[in-house]
């Protein structure tokens, strides 16, 4: 049995405070790491089931600034593998796998992305200058602080039947 130290941050969490660690033993499943993390977190995630959760393995180092640390830090929807070079770690593989030491001290090794739902809906405004079509997606973000919801809303505008230009114009997350 080798235990390992991982250092994990939930995404949108700030990295300078919230960066927290979980004592595992490598032979162990990813599966099981996500029992921990829950385990860990009380009652953060509560009401969800810790196979809701996803894993990315990152390399994020804490002692100097740099793009990544500044992007978790910053960017509401950072993406994980693009952003980050994180690696999504499947539920039944080894944590030895992906962590056959101990990896650095002072760095985030995992990120904690919680489930997220999303709604698309589709309605008309009526402006003084004319009728548009409106796209709004709401997107929830499930955890055990308070629900909250992202609020995105785009336009649409009919050219002709065969195509139309849509533009983010607002994005706000609020706390219900």
């Amino acid at each position: 049995m080798s235990t390992i130290t991982l250092s994990c941050l939930v995404v949108g969490e700030n990295p300078y405070e919230n960066v927290f660690k979980v004592d595992i033993d490598n032979n162990k499943t990813i599966n099981r790491l996500k029992d921990a993390i829950k385990e860990n977190q009380k009652p953060f995630f509560d009401n969800i089931a810790s196979k809701e959760l996803k894993l990315w393995k990152v390399d994020i180092s804490l002692k100097e600034e740099n793009k990544k640390l500044e992007l978790v830090n910053t960017k509401i929807n950072v993406n994980i593998k693009e952003d980050l070079g994180g690696e999504e770690l499947p539920p039944l593989s080894k944590i030895s796998k992906h962590f056959p030491s101990q990896p650095a001290d002072e760095h985030i090794h995992i990120i904690v992305q919680r489930p997220v739902e999303t709604k698309e809906v589709y309605c008309t405004a009526t402006y003084g200058h004319g009728t548009e079509n409106e796209h709004i997606v709401i997107g929830c973000v499930i955890d055990g602080a308070g629900l909250k919801r992202k609020i995105s809303t785009g336009k649409m505008r009919r050219k002709s039947d065969s195509s139309s230009q849509s533009a983010m114009v607002e994005s706000d997350i609020v706390e219900i």
